[in-house]
Protein backbone atom coordinates (compact mmCIF):
# COMPACT_ATOMS: atom_id res chain seq x y z
CA UNK A 1 0.00 0.00 0.00
CA UNK A 2 1.88 2.95 -0.99
CA UNK A 3 0.44 6.80 0.70
CA UNK A 4 1.75 10.20 -0.31
CA UNK A 5 1.08 13.30 1.80
CA UNK A 6 3.09 16.20 0.92
CA UNK A 7 2.50 19.64 0.44
CA UNK A 8 0.28 20.12 2.78
CA UNK A 9 -0.56 23.17 5.15
CA UNK A 10 -2.43 21.35 7.88
CA UNK A 11 -3.92 23.01 11.58
CA UNK A 12 -5.40 22.38 14.57
CA UNK A 13 -6.79 18.37 15.77
CA UNK A 14 -5.60 16.08 18.01
CA UNK A 15 -2.77 14.88 15.17
CA UNK A 16 -1.80 16.53 12.15
CA UNK A 17 -1.04 13.71 10.54
CA UNK A 18 -1.54 10.20 11.56
CA UNK A 19 -0.37 7.15 9.33
CA UNK A 20 -1.04 3.78 11.03
CA UNK A 21 -0.25 0.90 8.53
CA UNK A 22 -1.53 -1.58 11.00
CA UNK A 23 -2.54 -4.97 8.48
CA UNK A 24 -3.92 -7.90 10.99
CA UNK A 25 -3.71 -9.95 7.58
CA UNK A 26 0.31 -10.12 6.75
CA UNK A 27 2.29 -6.71 7.36
CA UNK A 28 3.08 -3.11 8.00
CA UNK A 29 2.36 -0.82 4.97
CA UNK A 30 4.90 0.09 3.05
CA UNK A 31 5.38 2.85 1.17
CA UNK A 32 4.53 5.30 3.27
CA UNK A 33 5.81 9.13 2.39
CA UNK A 34 5.42 12.42 4.55
CA UNK A 35 6.65 15.30 2.99
CA UNK A 36 7.20 19.13 2.59
CA UNK A 37 4.11 19.53 4.89
CA UNK A 38 3.98 22.82 7.19
CA UNK A 39 1.71 21.12 10.76
CA UNK A 40 0.61 23.52 13.61
CA UNK A 41 -1.42 24.12 16.82
CA UNK A 42 -2.14 20.09 16.74
CA UNK A 43 -2.97 18.98 20.27
CA UNK A 44 -1.23 15.79 20.61
CA UNK A 45 0.84 15.08 17.95
CA UNK A 46 2.29 16.55 14.37
CA UNK A 47 3.22 13.74 12.45
CA UNK A 48 3.00 9.97 13.57
CA UNK A 49 3.76 7.01 12.26
CA UNK A 50 2.54 4.12 13.41
CA UNK A 51 3.40 -0.11 11.73
CA UNK A 52 5.12 1.08 8.69
CA UNK A 53 7.57 -1.08 6.48
CA UNK A 54 10.64 2.16 5.79
CA UNK A 55 8.34 5.02 5.84
CA UNK A 56 10.38 8.53 4.53
CA UNK A 57 9.44 11.73 6.68
CA UNK A 58 11.13 14.58 5.20
CA UNK A 59 11.37 18.25 4.72
CA UNK A 60 8.37 18.66 7.31
CA UNK A 61 7.80 22.00 9.25
CA UNK A 62 6.00 21.17 12.48
CA UNK A 63 4.69 23.68 15.00
CA UNK A 64 3.77 23.02 18.27
CA UNK A 65 1.86 25.99 20.38
CA UNK A 66 -1.35 24.46 21.94
CA UNK A 67 -0.34 21.26 24.14
CA UNK A 68 2.54 20.82 26.88
CA UNK A 69 2.14 17.53 26.32
CA UNK A 70 2.67 17.79 22.05
CA UNK A 71 5.01 15.72 20.27
CA UNK A 72 6.22 16.73 16.96
CA UNK A 73 7.20 13.94 15.55
CA UNK A 74 6.65 10.11 16.66
CA UNK A 75 7.56 7.39 15.15
CA UNK A 76 6.23 3.88 16.61
CA UNK A 77 6.89 0.21 15.79
CA UNK A 78 7.98 0.51 12.20
CA UNK A 79 9.87 -2.81 12.18
CA UNK A 80 8.48 -6.28 13.71
CA UNK A 81 10.87 -8.22 13.24
CA UNK A 82 9.62 -10.38 9.33
CA UNK A 83 11.74 -10.89 6.68
CA UNK A 84 12.72 -8.00 4.39
CA UNK A 85 11.06 -4.82 6.60
CA UNK A 86 13.49 -2.43 7.17
CA UNK A 87 13.93 1.05 9.18
CA UNK A 88 12.33 4.84 8.19
CA UNK A 89 14.24 7.87 7.03
CA UNK A 90 12.67 10.87 9.75
CA UNK A 91 15.14 13.52 8.13
CA UNK A 92 15.29 16.97 6.92
CA UNK A 93 12.32 18.51 9.56
CA UNK A 94 12.30 21.71 11.42
CA UNK A 95 10.29 21.02 14.83
CA UNK A 96 9.76 24.40 16.63
CA UNK A 97 7.82 23.41 20.12
CA UNK A 98 7.27 27.17 21.72
CA UNK A 99 4.81 24.74 23.79
CA UNK A 100 4.98 20.83 24.02
CA UNK A 101 7.10 18.30 25.65
CA UNK A 102 8.55 15.97 22.88
CA UNK A 103 10.95 16.82 19.51
CA UNK A 104 10.94 13.63 18.35
CA UNK A 105 9.78 10.31 20.16
CA UNK A 106 11.36 6.98 18.38
CA UNK A 107 9.98 3.68 19.98
CA UNK A 108 9.85 1.45 16.70
CA UNK A 109 13.14 -0.33 15.54
CA UNK A 110 14.72 -0.90 12.00
CA UNK A 111 17.52 -3.76 11.30
CA UNK A 112 21.05 -4.13 11.56
CA UNK A 113 21.24 -3.78 7.69
CA UNK A 114 18.94 -0.81 7.69
CA UNK A 115 17.89 0.70 10.34
CA UNK A 116 15.35 3.84 11.43
CA UNK A 117 17.40 6.69 10.19
CA UNK A 118 16.97 9.95 12.19
CA UNK A 119 18.99 12.82 10.81
CA UNK A 120 19.16 16.52 9.49
CA UNK A 121 16.54 17.83 11.64
CA UNK A 122 16.19 20.83 13.50
CA UNK A 123 14.62 20.53 16.93
CA UNK A 124 13.68 23.67 19.40
CA UNK A 125 12.43 22.86 22.88
CA UNK A 126 11.25 26.09 24.39
CA UNK A 127 8.12 24.84 27.00
CA UNK A 128 8.91 25.92 30.83
CA UNK A 129 5.88 24.13 32.20
CA UNK A 130 7.46 20.51 31.97
CA UNK A 131 10.01 18.77 31.08
CA UNK A 132 11.11 18.77 27.90
CA UNK A 133 13.37 16.08 25.44
CA UNK A 134 14.58 16.56 22.14
CA UNK A 135 15.00 13.37 20.71
CA UNK A 136 13.56 10.71 23.16
CA UNK A 137 14.29 6.58 22.83
CA UNK A 138 10.22 6.24 24.23
CA UNK A 139 9.84 2.50 23.74
CA UNK A 140 11.10 -0.10 26.72
CA UNK A 141 13.18 -1.92 24.09
CA UNK A 142 14.55 -0.11 20.70
CA UNK A 143 16.92 -1.20 18.34
CA UNK A 144 18.61 -0.24 15.22
CA UNK A 145 18.49 2.87 15.12
CA UNK A 146 20.87 5.64 13.61
CA UNK A 147 20.86 9.21 15.33
CA UNK A 148 22.70 11.68 13.06
CA UNK A 149 23.35 14.74 11.88
CA UNK A 150 21.04 16.54 14.19
CA UNK A 151 20.66 19.91 15.98
CA UNK A 152 18.96 19.72 19.13
CA UNK A 153 18.40 23.69 21.11
CA UNK A 154 16.59 23.02 24.53
CA UNK A 155 16.10 26.31 26.39
CA UNK A 156 13.17 24.80 28.72
CA UNK A 157 13.94 25.80 32.35
CA UNK A 158 12.58 23.10 33.29
CA UNK A 159 14.87 21.25 35.84
CA UNK A 160 14.19 17.84 34.12
CA UNK A 161 14.64 18.85 29.94
CA UNK A 162 17.15 17.34 28.38
CA UNK A 163 18.43 17.19 25.00
CA UNK A 164 18.72 13.53 24.27
CA UNK A 165 17.30 11.25 26.34
CA UNK A 166 16.21 7.31 26.38
CA UNK A 167 13.24 5.92 29.10
CA UNK A 168 14.19 2.09 28.30
CA UNK A 169 17.04 -0.33 26.72
CA UNK A 170 18.57 1.05 23.25
CA UNK A 171 20.37 -1.98 21.41
CA UNK A 172 22.40 -1.57 18.13
CA UNK A 173 22.22 1.70 18.04
CA UNK A 174 24.56 4.91 16.81
CA UNK A 175 24.47 8.10 17.79
CA UNK A 176 27.08 10.58 15.83
CA UNK A 177 27.54 14.14 14.48
CA UNK A 178 24.78 15.65 16.53
CA UNK A 179 24.33 18.89 18.44
CA UNK A 180 22.85 18.01 22.21
CA UNK A 181 22.54 21.80 23.27
CA UNK A 182 20.67 22.85 26.59
CA UNK A 183 21.02 26.67 27.09
CA UNK A 184 18.05 26.37 30.01
CA UNK A 185 20.56 25.14 32.82
CA UNK A 186 19.69 21.34 32.15
CA UNK A 187 21.11 18.39 31.01
CA UNK A 188 22.31 17.20 27.34
CA UNK A 189 21.89 13.54 27.98
CA UNK A 190 20.22 11.25 30.08
CA UNK A 191 20.16 7.23 30.22
CA UNK A 192 19.25 4.67 32.73
CA UNK A 193 21.93 2.43 30.81
CA UNK A 194 24.41 2.50 27.62
CA UNK A 195 24.21 0.01 25.46
CA UNK A 196 24.59 1.84 22.08
CA UNK A 197 27.41 4.10 20.97
CA UNK A 198 27.75 7.72 21.04
CA UNK A 199 30.82 9.86 19.32
CA UNK A 200 31.97 12.97 17.46
CA UNK A 201 28.88 14.57 19.34
CA UNK A 202 28.36 18.77 20.40
CA UNK A 203 27.13 18.42 24.11
CA UNK A 204 26.81 21.79 25.07
CA UNK A 205 25.26 22.98 28.31
CA UNK A 206 24.90 26.06 30.56
CA UNK A 207 24.35 24.07 33.32
CA UNK A 208 26.00 22.17 36.62
CA UNK A 209 25.67 18.68 34.91
CA UNK A 210 26.13 17.64 31.56
CA UNK A 211 24.65 14.32 31.69
CA UNK A 212 23.29 10.79 33.46
CA UNK A 213 23.48 7.23 33.52
CA UNK A 214 21.41 6.04 36.29
CA UNK A 215 21.57 7.69 39.34
CA UNK A 216 25.18 9.18 38.22
CA UNK A 217 25.74 12.68 37.06
CA UNK A 218 28.41 13.73 35.43
CA UNK A 219 29.52 17.51 35.31
CA UNK A 220 31.43 18.57 32.13
CA UNK A 221 32.68 16.83 28.76
CA UNK A 222 35.82 15.04 30.40
CA UNK A 223 33.88 13.50 33.14
CA UNK A 224 31.22 12.11 30.83
CA UNK A 225 33.42 10.59 28.26
CA UNK A 226 34.94 8.85 31.56
CA UNK A 227 31.61 7.88 33.17
CA UNK A 228 29.71 6.67 30.13
CA UNK A 229 32.62 5.49 28.32
CA UNK A 230 31.08 7.14 25.03
CA UNK A 231 32.03 10.49 23.35
CA UNK A 232 35.66 10.15 23.03
CA UNK A 233 36.14 12.25 19.87
CA UNK A 234 33.14 14.76 21.13
CA UNK A 235 33.14 18.10 21.92
CA UNK A 236 31.34 21.11 24.13
CA UNK A 237 30.57 24.52 22.67
CA UNK A 238 28.33 26.90 22.30
CA UNK A 239 27.12 25.97 18.95
CA UNK A 240 26.38 29.60 18.08
CA UNK A 241 23.01 29.16 16.63
CA UNK A 242 21.63 32.14 14.52
CA UNK A 243 18.76 32.23 16.81
CA UNK A 244 17.15 30.13 19.45
CA UNK A 245 15.08 28.71 16.69
CA UNK A 246 16.78 29.05 13.86
CA UNK A 247 19.59 26.39 14.35
CA UNK A 248 21.46 27.17 11.05
CA UNK A 249 25.31 27.75 12.40
CA UNK A 250 29.12 29.42 12.04
CA UNK A 251 31.20 28.10 14.63
CA UNK A 252 34.04 26.39 13.03
CA UNK A 253 34.66 24.42 15.61
CA UNK A 254 31.71 22.15 14.63
CA UNK A 255 33.86 20.88 12.08
CA UNK A 256 34.78 18.38 14.01
CA UNK A 257 32.72 15.31 12.56
CA UNK A 258 32.92 11.76 11.30
CA UNK A 259 31.79 11.25 7.62
CA UNK A 260 28.86 8.89 7.40
CA UNK A 261 27.91 7.84 3.47
CA UNK A 262 23.96 7.35 5.25
CA UNK A 263 23.46 11.37 5.17
CA UNK A 264 25.27 12.86 2.23
CA UNK A 265 23.82 16.42 2.64
CA UNK A 266 22.71 19.15 5.09
CA UNK A 267 18.82 19.75 6.25
CA UNK A 268 18.91 22.75 3.53
CA UNK A 269 20.03 20.43 0.75
CA UNK A 270 22.56 22.63 -0.79
CA UNK A 271 25.89 21.76 0.70
CA UNK A 272 27.13 17.95 0.86
CA UNK A 273 28.60 16.48 3.16
CA UNK A 274 32.93 16.36 3.04
CA UNK A 275 34.15 13.19 3.24
CA UNK A 276 36.60 14.05 5.96
CA UNK A 277 35.52 16.83 8.97
CA UNK A 278 31.88 17.30 8.50
CA UNK A 279 29.88 19.90 10.93
CA UNK A 280 28.48 18.82 13.98
CA UNK A 281 24.80 19.38 13.33
CA UNK A 282 22.27 19.00 10.40
CA UNK A 283 23.51 22.64 9.13
CA UNK A 284 27.06 21.85 7.17
CA UNK A 285 28.14 25.40 6.16
CA UNK A 286 31.18 26.20 3.66
CA UNK A 287 34.89 26.54 5.14
CA UNK A 288 35.15 30.08 4.04
CA UNK A 289 32.56 33.02 4.67
CA UNK A 290 34.28 35.42 1.66
CA UNK A 291 31.26 35.86 -0.43
CA UNK A 292 31.82 34.05 -3.79
CA UNK A 293 29.25 35.82 -6.51
CA UNK A 294 30.59 34.60 -9.73
CA UNK A 295 28.81 36.21 -13.40
CA UNK A 296 30.99 35.65 -16.42
CA UNK A 297 30.12 35.23 -20.38
CA UNK A 298 26.62 37.08 -20.06
CA UNK A 299 25.06 38.53 -23.58
CA UNK A 300 22.63 41.31 -23.71
CA UNK A 301 19.23 39.65 -23.09
CA UNK A 302 20.83 36.41 -21.19
CA UNK A 303 19.51 35.09 -18.12
CA UNK A 304 21.42 35.74 -15.13
CA UNK A 305 21.42 34.13 -11.45
CA UNK A 306 23.35 35.15 -8.36
CA UNK A 307 23.46 32.92 -5.50
CA UNK A 308 24.89 34.00 -1.74
CA UNK A 309 27.74 31.50 -1.07
CA UNK A 310 25.85 29.89 2.26
CA UNK A 311 22.44 29.57 3.16
CA UNK A 312 21.28 30.07 7.18
CA UNK A 313 22.16 34.12 6.11
CA UNK A 314 19.72 37.08 5.27
CA UNK A 315 20.22 38.66 2.11
CA UNK A 316 18.97 42.35 1.13
CA UNK A 317 20.12 42.85 -2.48
CA UNK A 318 19.74 46.45 -3.90
CA UNK A 319 17.30 45.32 -6.50
CA UNK A 320 14.95 44.77 -3.56
CA UNK A 321 15.22 40.94 -3.49
CA UNK A 322 16.18 38.92 -0.41
CA UNK A 323 16.63 35.50 -1.02
CA UNK A 324 19.97 33.83 -1.35
CA UNK A 325 19.24 33.09 -4.87
CA UNK A 326 17.97 35.87 -7.77
CA UNK A 327 17.43 35.86 -11.06
CA UNK A 328 16.90 38.51 -13.74
CA UNK A 329 17.55 39.48 -17.60
CA UNK A 330 21.12 41.71 -18.45
CA UNK A 331 19.27 43.83 -20.66
CA UNK A 332 21.64 46.93 -19.78
CA UNK A 333 25.20 47.32 -17.69
CA UNK A 334 23.96 48.00 -14.26
CA UNK A 335 25.47 47.71 -10.60
CA UNK A 336 23.92 45.06 -7.97
CA UNK A 337 24.62 45.58 -4.01
CA UNK A 338 24.52 42.63 -1.53
CA UNK A 339 24.31 42.63 2.02
CA UNK A 340 24.57 39.61 4.29
CA UNK A 341 24.46 38.31 7.57
CA UNK A 342 24.48 35.33 9.77
CA UNK A 343 24.65 34.22 13.46
CA UNK A 344 28.97 35.22 13.45
CA UNK A 345 29.55 38.18 10.86
CA UNK A 346 28.05 40.38 8.08
CA UNK A 347 29.40 40.89 4.99
CA UNK A 348 28.86 43.12 2.13
CA UNK A 349 29.84 42.98 -2.15
CA UNK A 350 29.11 45.23 -5.06
CA UNK A 351 28.79 43.47 -8.47
CA UNK A 352 29.16 44.98 -11.27
CA UNK A 353 27.18 43.59 -14.89
CA UNK A 354 28.49 44.24 -18.32
CA UNK A 355 26.60 42.40 -20.53
CA UNK A 356 28.27 41.88 -23.66
CA UNK A 357 26.65 42.97 -27.29
CA UNK A 358 24.88 40.20 -29.41
CA UNK A 359 27.44 39.44 -31.83
CA UNK A 360 26.91 40.05 -35.75
CA UNK A 361 28.95 38.72 -38.57
CA UNK A 362 29.62 41.01 -41.72
CA UNK A 363 31.53 39.84 -44.60
CA UNK A 364 31.06 42.84 -46.46
CA UNK A 365 29.15 43.08 -50.12
CA UNK A 366 29.51 40.19 -53.02
CA UNK A 367 33.10 40.50 -54.65
CA UNK A 368 34.09 39.88 -57.92
CA UNK A 369 37.77 39.25 -57.00
CA UNK A 370 40.07 36.91 -55.94
CA UNK A 371 42.46 36.89 -52.56
CA UNK A 372 40.56 39.22 -50.43
CA UNK A 373 40.72 39.00 -47.21
CA UNK A 374 37.49 38.16 -45.35
CA UNK A 375 36.93 38.80 -41.41
CA UNK A 376 34.43 37.20 -39.44
CA UNK A 377 35.25 39.42 -36.46
CA UNK A 378 36.13 39.43 -32.98
CA UNK A 379 34.88 36.55 -31.24
CA UNK A 380 35.72 33.61 -29.50
CA UNK A 381 35.46 30.55 -32.13
CA UNK A 382 34.85 30.20 -35.79
CA UNK A 383 33.96 27.55 -38.23
CA UNK A 384 34.00 28.50 -41.91
CA UNK A 385 32.31 26.76 -44.95
CA UNK A 386 35.79 25.80 -46.19
CA UNK A 387 36.49 24.00 -43.15
CA UNK A 388 38.78 26.58 -41.96
CA UNK A 389 38.60 27.92 -37.69
CA UNK A 390 40.27 31.13 -38.27
CA UNK A 391 39.07 34.73 -37.84
CA UNK A 392 40.02 35.36 -41.38
CA UNK A 393 40.42 33.76 -45.03
CA UNK A 394 41.51 34.22 -48.05
CA UNK A 395 39.70 32.58 -50.72
CA UNK A 396 41.82 31.56 -53.66
CA UNK A 397 38.97 30.58 -55.71
CA UNK A 398 35.16 31.95 -56.97
CA UNK A 399 32.34 30.58 -54.39
CA UNK A 400 30.02 31.28 -51.82
CA UNK A 401 31.87 31.21 -48.14
CA UNK A 402 29.90 31.35 -45.00
CA UNK A 403 31.14 31.46 -41.67
CA UNK A 404 29.64 30.96 -38.26
CA UNK A 405 30.97 32.76 -34.92
CA UNK A 406 30.71 32.37 -31.32
CA UNK A 407 30.93 34.60 -28.74
CA UNK A 408 29.99 33.05 -25.63
CA UNK A 409 27.11 32.06 -25.02
CA UNK A 410 25.70 33.00 -28.70
CA UNK A 411 26.49 31.97 -32.70
CA UNK A 412 25.37 33.51 -35.15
Amino acid sequence: IDLTIKNNVLRGGGSGIYANGWNTSCCYAPGTIITDNILSDNFGVGIHVYYSDAPIVTGNTILGTVNSNFIGLRHADNYDGMVGLSGGKFMGNKIICYIGKTGIAISGSGTTANPNITGNNFIYMGDNTVGVSGILFDGAFVTASAIYYNSVHVRSTNSSSVAFKAKGVVFNTDVQNNIFANTGGGLCDSFPNIFFTMDYNNLYTTGSSMGMVGASSYADLAAWQVGSTQDVNSISTSPMFASNTNLHTCNDTLRAGNSIILVSDDIDGTDFRPFSNPVIGADEFPASFTPTYAISNICVGSPVIIKGSFPGAVYTWSNGDSTQRISFIANLPDTLIVQAANACQSFSDTLSIIPNPIPIVDLGGDSGCTGITLDAGPYVAFNWSTGDITRTIKPATPGTYSVEATAVPYTH
